[in-house]
This record gives C-alpha cells, sequence and structure tokens, in this order.
C-alpha cells in the first residue's frame, strides 16, 4: 500500500505472475519527436493529464480474476486495469489515440494531452486554441474522461510536455540537448589560459545554450544536413530556413576511430540520417554539406565503385533521397563546433532486424555474367516453357496476393521467400 503526503491511497500488488502470462500488444508508443511536425505555426499550448489514466479501461470478468489480491479478511479484484500490468502502457495508449482520433490540434503521449493554438497571428492562433479545446472537453464529456486540474497548463505560450519546453518560438534549449554545448571544454593552449579567457569562454558556452531556440521541425520545407568528422567525434545538425532544429554528436568507438577520414565522414552521414529517420525519410528535398570533397564525389559514382565498408553504409542510406554538396569547413561552423562538444557516449546506429535496400543495378557497376549471346537466348527460351517459372513471373509482375490461398499452387512454397 502507498500512502503519499496529500490524502491519496493506492493500493500495490505484486503482478509477477501475471505478467509472464501477459501477452503485450504490437503498439508503438509515440514519442516526442514524432509529435514535433505538428506543432508548426502553434503559438498557444494547453497541456492536461487525464485523472487515473489506467483505471479508465474496464476488465472482463475472466480477465479481473487474475488481479485477485487478498486483503486483511476479504479477497479482492480490480474492475479496472491496475498500474503494475506489463501490458498496461500499449493498451491505455492504443484507447487513448482512439478517443482522440478526428480532433484536431491535440496531440497526445501516454496520458498528457497537449491543445494547439495555430495560426499566422496570436488571434488567429487563441481562436483555433479555443476552438481545439471545446472540441476536446466535449469529447470527455460525452465519454466520461476527466482531466486533472493540477496538473494543468492553461492556455500558455509556453508549457512543458514530456520533457520539453514548447513555446510559441520554437522548443527551447532542453538540458539533454543542449548539454554538448555546456560541457564543451576549453580550448588547450600550451601558453596557458588566463582566469579571464575562462570567464569569458564559459560565458559564451551559457549564452550559445541558453539562447538557442530550435524551431519546431516542418514537412513541408527543404532540410538542409550539415556533418562532421574529426579523429575523435562524428557531430551533425539538421537545419530548415537557416535556423538548427535539433543537433547530434558523439565521440566514436576504438574502431570507428581506425575508419579512414572518409568513413567517418560517410559514418557521421548515416549516423545523423538513422537518429533523425522520422524527419527524413521519404522527403525529396534533402542537402547534405560536408567539408570532405572527395565524398560528394563518392556519392555519384555506382555503388560498386565504392569500397566495401563505404558500399555497408551507402547500401543503409539507399532508402533516404538526399544529394552530398561540399562546403568549405570554415562555413560549416555548427557541425565543426559540435565536435568539440562531442558527448561521451556510445550513440551508435542500431541497425534493425530486417532492412529491404533499393539498389538500381545500372548503378551498381556489376559486369556482365561471362555468358555467351547464344547461352543466353536459351535459358531465356527454356524459362518461358516452363509453367513454374511462367506462373513466378506473371505473378511477380502483378503483385504477390494478399491471401495465401490466391496464390497459385505451383509457387506457393515460394511465397516466404
Amino acid at each position: 500500500m502507498l500512502v503519499r503526503e496529500k490524502p491519496d491511497v493506492r493500493i500495490r500488488i505484486s503482478s509477477r505472475t501475471v505478467n509472464k502470462a501477459v501477452r503485450k500488444p504490437v503498439y508503438t508508443i509515440p514519442t516526442i519527436e514524432e509529435k514535433l511536425p505538428f506543432l508548426t505555426s502553434a503559438k498557444v499550448f494547453t497541456v492536461v493529464d487525464v485523472s487515473e489514466a489506467f483505471h479508465n479501461v474496464e476488465l472482463d470478468y475472466e480477465p479481473s480474476l487474475l488481479t485477485t489480491f487478498k486483503g486483511p479478511n476479504i479477497r479482492n479484484r480490480y474492475k479496472r486495469m491496475p498500474f503494475v500490468i506489463s501490458s498496461g502502457p500499449e493498451e491505455y495508449q492504443r484507447r487513448q489515440q482512439e478517443f482522440l482520433e478526428g480532433l484536431d490540434g491535440v496531440i497526445n503521449i501516454a496520458d498528457d494531452i497537449c491543445v494547439l493554438g495555430r495560426g499566422d497571428t496570436k488571434e488567429k492562433a487563441n481562436i483555433d486554441h479555443d476552438k481545439n479545446l471545446i472540441a476536446l472537453l466535449d469529447k470527455c464529456k460525452e465519454q466520461d474522461l476527466r482531466l486533472t486540474v493540477k496538473k494543468m497548463q492553461f492556455k500558455s505560450t509556453t508549457v512543458t510536455f514530456m520533457g520539453h519546453k514548447l513555446t510559441d518560438q520554437g522548443i527551447c534549449p532542453d538540458p539533454g540537448k543542449v548539454s554538448a554545448a555546456r560541457e564543451m571544454p576549453r580550448p588547450l593552449d600550451k601558453v596557458g589560459v588566463q582566469h579571464s579567457q575562462e570567464k569569458a569562454f564559459n560565458a559564451a558556452k551559457d549564452l550559445i545554450a541558453s539562447s538557442t531556440n530550435l524551431r519546431y521541425y516542418d514537412v513541408k520545407l527543404p532540410v538542409t544536413l550539415q556533418v562532421d568528422a574529426s579523429d575523435e567525434a562524428i557531430g551533425g545538425v539538421l537545419i530548415q530556413e537557416e535556423k538548427p532544429v535539433c543537433f547530434t554528436s558523439h565521440t566514436l568507438t576504438d574502431t570507428e576511430k581506425r575508419y579512414a577520414q572518409i568513413e567517418k565522414e560517410c559514418l557521421a552521414i548515416m549516423t545523423s540520417m538513422k537518429k533523425w529517420h522520422q524527419y527524413l525519410f521519404g522527403k525529396h528535398d534533402i542537402i547534405v554539406q560536408t567539408d570532405h570533397q572527395p565524398l560528394e564525389t563518392t556519392f555519384k559514382k555506382p555503388l560498386g565503385k565504392a569500397p566495401r565498408r563505404l558500399q555497408r553504409m551507402m547500401l543503409q542510406l539507399q532508402q533516404y533521397n538526399f544529394e552530398v554538396v561540399y562546403k568549405r569547413g570554415k562555413e560549416l561552423y555548427v557541425a565543426d563546433t559540435s565536435l568539440q562538444a562531442a558527448l561521451k557516449e556510445n550513440c551508435a546506429v542500431e541497425l534493425e532486424s530486417e532492412m529491404v535496400f533499393r539498389v538500381e543495378l545500372e548503378q551498381m557497376g556489376l559486369k556482365r555474367a561471362m555468358m555467351s549471346d547464344c547461352t543466353l537466348n536459351r535459358m531465356k527460351e527454356e524459362t518461358r516453357k516452363d509453367q513454374t517459372l511462367k506462373c513466378l513471373l506473371e505473378t511477380v509482375r502483378k503483385g504477390w496476393p494478399s491471401d495465401k490461398l490466391m496464390v497459385p499452387p505451383c509457387i506457393r512454397q515460394l511465397i516466404n521467400l
């Protein structure tokens, strides 16, 4: 039993045995990065919190018996979902998302709901905000969903939502995002750094970290990705309309430190692309700026002409549509500065269990197989005669049916391939 300072008592039960038999639903809880593009042109915010979020989910009779616990004189069971069930977050998020479906200007993660007011002017944003908030309250009244007044942040230009500070100017620096700037070591100088210089350097770091507003990502605007790499670290910054959206930097592993410089530069591109996948996947107006000119030339050549390690990186970048452009190092001061503040943590990209690459064969630079025209024509002729291969070719051209029973029996065994 958990007794808080305020008059609120919560009963905690051990759910280890129950959780072993719980099958967690396949539902991905959204992240704040996925929600930020919806905040474009937002100027007014209201944040509300759902009261006793999990307890809004009713349990069926048979599952509720699994939550039975023994009290002083009687056995009790939960009629609503307790907080200790392992599938609780996914189940609640799915229901919350379905509940908010169709509401404009409303985003949510877990039990936190943020109402937006968007517009070109403050007046238009206030009107939009009030309309969206009233629609949310009407929906809550209809479904008997209660909100917590004590945690409400009402109609403000600055609110805190899921650990981020949202403002009408953009995202104010989050400690985790600007720690690289705050923890930047002072430059090493053989002569030494005087006290006044040390003080000025620290003041400059605080000024950069406190004054940099990260703008909201806008899916309609083109993207510029500045990357750079040194012997010890890699860094990058995502920019829209010459304003930063987010930064990244980290030190290299012992293995990565032994990479050639062009491989480190390519690693910086791959790491940044993967880190900001939700922003860059599917876009066709991405410019990658690098101060390593050979890398620009490499991306213009066939994939088969690149060294093996670069080939592996470039294969992973095939899912993105971008152009690599050379820019002098002194013009990439943002990405270059981030190298001096590289966080000493491993931010290496984790490969997905399954990755599908789309590579044009003519870009591979492959040599034609050592086969005479006579042999090649014979193979084509025999392929046309073979009924199984003919059926397979026709199915591939038309597309595989979604229902396995509709696949011709002669090639049904190939469907898993």
